[in-house]
């Protein structure tokens, strides 16, 4: 894919991440890294009802709980904390009406990057409907894009 259909796929995603959240209300989480682990620091409720899971079960738990694509969530929160914005999406097991498309942002420090901040659209996922059934024939989580490092735009409304 060129790098100027990258950065348009990104600024459909990010338009819609936020269209998304401003109808229906924000799904966020965080995740931080200690030593060579991936932790959940935070997820708000609307994110936990929609994958059908509890706060307990989240937040402190390793990306390696039992719950989630965790090598593929490896992969990518590897390369977000490169310092990239990456996008995916993913069917949570406990929630197969829906899926999920992530966007997560590293956030900054000094020049380091200290947590990685997701925001979530839930779609249906109708098995009559076309985009459930595209997605059925692909992996249950998929890294859509890493984009480039030196692409740091914002999406500028019409």
């Amino acid at each position: 894919m060129s790098e100027q259909k990258q950065i348009e796929l990104k600024n459909v995603l990010k338009k819609m991440i936020r269209s998304y959240a401003a109808e229906h209300g924000e799904m966020i989480f965080k995740v931080v890294k200690v030593k060579d682990q991936y932790l959940f620091s935070a997820a708000n409720t609307k994110l936990l009802q929609a994958i059908n899971l509890n706060e307990k079960d989240v937040v402190g738990s390793s990306i390696y709980n039992g719950r989630l694509p965790a090598e593929d969530m490896k992969y990518a929160y590897d390369i977000a904390f490169n310092g990239q914005e990456i996008f995916y999406y993913f069917f949570p097991p406990l929630a197969s009406d829906i899926f999920l498309v992530v966007y997560c942002e590293p956030i900054f420090l000094n020049g380091s990057v200290v947590e990685i901040k997701g925001h979530c659209a839930s779609l249906k996922n109708e098995s009559d409907g076309i985009i459930g059934e595209l997605l059925h024939y692909y992996k249950p989580f998929k890294l859509i894009n890493p984009l480039p490092k030196e692409d740091k735009g914002e999406i500028k409304d019409n």
